[in-house]
């Protein structure tokens, strides 16, 4: 049985979280021939590992998006096991950060600024960048192939009127290197026209980033995610997605 999402995937962050939820529901839909799940630390991944042992389509990649020799080293890790199996046919961009310190107008830390900026922003414009060569490789056998980006309402600036979380105490920090990422999805799908990009708010997800007050549960917002990216189409390339919903960036 072939998956709707293809053959083959890669997640950063996928040892935790959203990351991780992705991970189990894809090795439950079956059909992929290779998930590659990439983490910072692989050897301290516990989840993951139990995972692998259990399961022959899971490849443990260590990936770190703020480390651009990291970033090659996974590539080329990647490239190898899918020597003359096909291209990727999903990149999901899901490893980010989010601090509580020094990320306010009020009180704002530069390094603190610019770390947000590295992992949220660059580092999925880096990992795009060198996998784009598996991505175009797919493309061009006429395969799925997807690039999702997990963004945040919260980087939709016209949100920041509305949502007490973004007053000036708040995670600014957070949010504008969401927007940027957005930013980043729009000009990938008009450079990429064979590639479909997206950018995905997943919800206020019950994750340690997320904090106990969230409202959606892991699975929840996994299904969901997993839900649009199976139904993306051309037409939806460049867009901010919630759900069936178009979120205005």
């Amino acid at each position: 049985m072939s998956s709707p999402l293809g053959a083959n995937v890669f997640i950063t962050g996928a040892n935790r979280g959203i990351g991780l939820g992705l991970v189990k529901e894809m090795l439950a839909v079956g059909g992929l021939k290779n998930v590659f799940a990439g983490c910072r630390d692989v050897d301290s991944a516990a989840e993951l590992q139990q995972l692998h042992d259990k399961n022959g389509p899971l490849r443990l990649i260590r990936i770190d998006v703020s480390d651009d020799r990291s970033i090659r080293t996974a590539f080329g890790q990647v490239q190898r096991q899918l020597l003359d199996k096909g291209g990727l046919n999903l990149l999901i961009n899901n490893a980010g950060i989010l601090y509580k310190e020094g990320v306010s107008l009020r009180e704002p830390i530069r390094d603190t600024f610019l770390h947000h900026f590295d992992v949220n922003t660059v580092g999925p414009v880096m990992t795009t960048a060198a996998f784009l060569p598996l991505l175009k490789k797919a493309a061009s056998a006429g395969e799925f192939a997807r690039v999702v980006n997990i963004g945040s309402s919260l980087g939709c600036i016209g949100q920041a009127a509305v949502s007490p979380r973004l007053s000036p105490y708040q995670n600014v920090a957070y949010g504008m290197s969401k927007a940027a990422l957005h930013h980043f999805s729009k000009m990938m799908a008009l450079d990429e026209s064979d590639i479909v990009t997206v950018a995905i708010h997943p919800g206020w997800v019950k994750t340690e980033m997320g904090g106990a007050n969230a409202t959606m549960s892991v699975s929840d917002s996994v299904a969901k995610i997993m839900a649009r990216i199976c139904a993306l189409t051309k037409s939806d390339s460049g867009k901010l997605l919630y759900g069936e919903k178009e979120l205005m960036p």
